[in-house]
């Protein structure tokens, strides 16, 4: 039920190739929303993953579309993208 619900979001973002098009406030907070939402999946799936083909194709799935994701926002503001890695270090 969750997972469906989830998938049904996914499907209601616009597209990672349309984001261009948007303002770089409006871009930077979809490429968000699409990293955070293929988060809750891999939360969702992680516990299965060794267990179930299908849980562990979800989860690589979704770290590749946060991947993706990040290259987008990457390759439109380069500097955006540098001063994150700033923050992701321990």
């Amino acid at each position: 039920m969750l997972d469906s619900q989830i998938e049904d979001f996914i499907l209601s973002l616009p597209t990672l190739d349309v984001l261009r098009i948007y303002s770089p406030p409006q871009m930077r907070s979809l490429v968000t929303t699409h990293m955070v939402v293929r988060m809750a999946i891999m939360q969702l799936h992680i516990a299965f993953a060794d267990l179930e083909v299908t849980a562990a194709i979800k989860c690589l799935s979704a770290s590749k579309a946060i991947i993706a994701a990040f290259k987008v926002l990457y390759d439109e503001q380069p500097q955006m993208a540098a001063d994150c890695a700033l923050f992701a270090e321990p």
